[in-house]
């Protein structure tokens, strides 16, 4: 039996634990309101769900094969990847990660920092595809600038940072976090900052899609699952909190008056960045 000295700690904790409790019927509500929300933030603003168009509109089932270059832009670190998907539901995959210098994070120029990943892109290929960096360089010398897509490694950019987003490959940079301030880059197109980096090297790389990195869980997910499961919803659960998942494309009703490239006709999905950072999203706007 507890000393009586300690029955006051312990009603005090269960007082505070029971803060904690959440009914049933809470849930309920809180269920209905976040549905609510999705549904107003797929149709525009006002909602405390963005609910931002990926422009993705079909997700990996495993038997997808080649390699692809990956960048990874959301910190002080940059990572460049190279991935090779074979074909079953495995892959393999080589990366080397850098510091980005803190001159480079709050500059008055953008092309400093995008030349930076550029730079750090060529190193990866020179180390990790000599042959095919060789042969692009020897093609470049010769004078031969017809190549075909075998010779170009497609890259998906994983950039971590509010953006405008009217393609898959095409996002205005909306503003900076993170301790970056360069404020050249704001409401320009990352993506094509990248590329000029790239094509100011001549490197063999086509900056090919523009995501964040929710998305990207989902879609790796959904290339491992091998079809055993359908994989659902992408979250990550970190410093913040975050989701994405695959929406029918005629409920995504803010495609309609966005500008940007048209969608492929014959798509139905759409994966979703839904932005549910608790953060943003209170306990009293789910639950009330």
């Amino acid at each position: 039996m507890l000393p009586q000295s300690d029955q006051p700690v312990i009603a005090e904790a269960k007082r505070i634990a029971a803060e904690f409790e959440y009914s049933s019927a809470d849930v309920n509500r809180g269920v209905k309101k976040f549905l609510s929300e999705m549904e107003i933030g797929l149709t525009g603003e006002g909602s405390t769900l963005s609910q931002i168009p990926s422009y993705i509109t079909c997700v990996p089932d495993g038997s997808e094969k080649g390699v692809y270059l990956a960048v990874d832009l959301g910190g002080t670190n940059i990572r460049v990847c190279s991935i090779h998907l074979n074909g079953d539901s495995t892959f393999d995959m080589t990366q080397e990660k850098a510091v980005i210098p803190r001159e480079l994070m709050v500059s008055d120029s953008a092309a400093e920092l995008f030349g930076f990943i550029a730079e750090q892109i060529e190193c990866f290929l020179q180390k990790h595809h000599e042959e095919r960096y060789a042969s692009h360089t020897e093609k470049r010398r010769l004078g031969n600038i017809a190549f075909h897509d075998e010779d170009i490694f497609d890259l998906g950019f994983t950039f971590s940072f509010p953006v405008i987003q009217t393609a898959i490959n095409k996002g205005n940079l909306y503003r900076w976090t993170k301790g970056f301030d360069i404020p050249e880059a704001v409401g320009q197109d990352v993506c094509k900052l990248l590329q000029d980096a790239v094509d100011q090297r001549n490197l063999p790389v086509r900056v090919s899609a523009l995501i964040n990195d929710t998305v990207g869980t989902l879609m790796a997910r959904s290339y491992c699952s091998s079809g055993h499961s359908k994989a659902l919803i992408g979250a990550i659960f970190g410093t913040g909190t975050n989701g994405a998942y695959v929406e029918r494309l005629d409920r995504v009703k803010k495609l309609n008056n966005r500008g940007g490239d048209l969608v492929d006709a014959s798509a139905s999905e759409m994966v979703v960045n839904t932005e549910w950072d608790v953060r943003k999203t209170s306990i009293r706007n789910v639950s009330g």
